[in-house]
């Protein structure tokens, strides 16, 4: 996978120093594919989003409506990206089986938690009736049924946080934290 985007994620901090020396356009070159960004909370989760006390990293009671409130941290360290492989016809699977397009390792995740169709030039999500639901731009996707995804909207499956991005726009961010004008 070109600048180590795949499906099982890697680490922001890891694409931003591959990235430092690349040119915008050679990137998209390589990357057509849209972009999960995974936004990391900051600290533990509180007892009153659903955390538990004996397990503060616990986010599988978490009231998914609730994780809007919580901070989001500075330290990107943490922040992972994945790449979501949908063609027409192909839809990516995501959610914590291995066996999904876009493995998303989180106890608020279902197996099989969801899907991104592609057609029309437009990516669509489906939730899968998962236990935990799917969330775009923080209302509730019914299940079994497309919604539209837009340039940089929102997406939670249970409390795993991301932000769907272009990769023209992805590669932007990346400059950013690179500390270099985009070229």
């Amino acid at each position: 996978m070109a600048y180590g985007l795949s499906g099982t994620g890697c680490k922001l901090i890891e694409v931003v120093k591959q990235l430092k020396d690349v040119h915008k356009d050679d990137f998209l070159l390589e990357v057509e594919n849209p972009i999960l960004l995974e936004v990391p909370f900051e600290g533990e989760l509180p007892v009153e989003l659903g955390g538990d006390e004996s397990d503060p990293l616990s986010t599988v009671k978490i009231k998914v409506t609730a994780v809007g409130s919580m901070r989001r941290t500075k330290n990107m360290e943490g922040a992972r990206v994945f790449s979501v492989e949908a063609t027409e016809g192909a839809p990516a699977t995501l959610g914590r089986s291995e066996d999904c397009t876009v493995v998303l390792d989180s106890e608020g995740v279902s197996r099989n938690h969801a899907e991104v169709h592609y057609g029309g030039g437009q990516y669509f999500l489906v939730d899968l009736a998962s236990h935990n639901g799917s969330y775009v731009n923080k209302k509730k996707a019914p299940a079994k049924e497309k919604v539209a995804l837009d340039e940089r909207c929102q997406l939670w499956f249970g409390s795993f946080r991301t932000v769907f991005m272009s990769p023209e726009h992805f590669y932007d961010l990346a400059a950013t934290l690179a500390g270099r004008p985009e070229a």
